[in-house]
């Protein structure tokens, strides 16, 4: 297809990928969902879930690069993994998600220790399903925490975002990728299904936009970890998982707001000189 909207930012210039490469990607992921296995959960085996999951998310990784390195010589810079303004995107992004999840937190927190059956229940399904398996556990957490926010954000941002761009301009983008990264967390006609598929639109408008205001995938990947990881341990129905997690996440959150000032005021004295 033609381009309408020539990007002015030189970043998305230099993105020339076209819709042919993101057809590709997306035929390998749909191959990938008929071979892999079906019904699988953490409760029926974590390891299993790990493995089937992470190589889902290892095949996609690789399927954008390739197509992205047939184009371009430097894949991973292109697509905006910038290696001179990484460290200061990740502080930044730390800065604002943990805040945004800290209150949450919070906010859900206060809400159920003010319900009397919440604190005296005990969380046993969970600690039943994790006792003896941590090491599926941890396989589980880093697939679904880190694997999977990183080979999301290539393919909906950092490879469709670009002809996106091209041809319905920045807003037709936003919501072009926003739309495909719902549609890609539709999982039948039901409330819970409407309503995250809804919660991903939204996501998707913002991480969006974030990718095209900072022009690099290191934001909107530290971004979407911190949610799935908070989104991971935040499941607990009781105190047992909350507590210490709003916890870590206002302790982090502090950390990370510190570690900005004092890179922001030291790049700011290496620039004066």
């Amino acid at each position: 297809m033609p381009s309408r909207h020539e990007p002015d930012s030189p970043f998305f210039a230099r993105q020339r990928w076209h819709y042919r490469d993101v057809i590709i990607v997306m035929s390998v992921i749909t191959v990938s969902q008929f071979v892999s296995l079906e019904g699988l959960t953490t409760v029926t085996g974590m390891w299993l879930w790990a493995v089937n999951n992470g190589s889902t998310a290892l095949l996609i990784i690789v399927s954008v690069w390739s197509v992205v390195r047939w184009n371009h010589s430097r894949p991973w810079r292109t697509l905006g993994f910038d290696p001179t303004t990484a460290l200061y995107d990740i502080l930044w992004s730390l800065r604002s998600a943990l805040g945004v999840v800290s209150v949450l937190a919070l906010f859900l927190l206060l809400m159920r220790l003010s319900d009397p059956d919440v604190r005296n229940a005990a969380s046993a399904t969970q600690r039943a399903v994790w006792q003896g398996q941590l090491g599926g556990f941890i396989a589980v957490v880093l697939v679904a925490t880190v694997l999977t926010p990183i080979a999301e954000e290539l393919f909906f941002r950092g490879l469709a975002y670009g002809p996106l761009f091209r041809k319905f301009g920045g807003a037709g983008a936003t919501v072009g990728s926003a739309i495909l990264w719902a549609a890609a967390h539709y999982s039948g006609p039901s409330y819970a299904s409407l309503g995250k598929t809804s919660v991903a639109f939204v996501l998707g408008l913002v991480y969006a936009e974030i990718y095209r205001r900072r022009e690099s995938l290191v934001p909107t990947v530290v971004f979407h970890i911190v949610q799935n990881t908070t989104a991971f341990f935040i499941r607990d129905p009781h105190l047992v998982i909350l507590v210490p997690l709003a916890t870590v996440l206002v302790g982090l959150w502090l950390m990370s707001v510190a570690l900005f000032h004092v890179f922001n005021r030291s790049r700011a004295s290496a620039t004066e000189r």
